[in-house]
């Protein structure tokens, strides 16, 4: 799991690297002012969101042995768990397009019913 970190983590700065260089000042001033965008998006949004997920999801992990719904609960509430890791990066990538908190599945036409949480696009 590590080395998949890092080998995302250096296909992200190759990519950080050719989009410098293709495009000069302008792309790095508007990826500086998106990184600025999403450390607000992470404070005001995502935290919040999560830190109220992570309170549900504790609090519903116990029930999942003897209530019905309580697995899909917590199945529905990890993507948002995760959404600050999904924020960080892209201020790290300096990404222009905003982060998801639930990233569309990959399986969804082939009958797998959506991505596990750990099957998610890129983390």
């Amino acid at each position: 799991m590590a080395e998949d970190d890092d080998q995302r983590d250096s296909a992200a700065s190759g990519r950080r690297s050719k989009r410098d260089a293709a495009g000069g000042d302008e792309v790095q001033l508007s990826g500086y002012l998106f990184a600025i965008i999403w450390c607000l998006l992470l404070i005001f949004l995502a935290w919040p969101l999560a830190l109220i997920c992570a309170i549900l999801w504790v609090c519903i992990q116990p029930c999942e042995s003897c209530m019905d719904g309580a697995e899909e609960a917590n199945r529905c509430l990890y993507p948002f768990l995760r959404y600050p890791r999904r924020v960080g990066r892209a201020i790290y990538r300096c990404d222009t397009t905003m982060p998801k908190p639930v990233p569309k599945p990959d399986n969804v036409g082939e009958g797998g019913g959506g991505a596990s949480p750990d099957e998610e696009n890129g983390y």
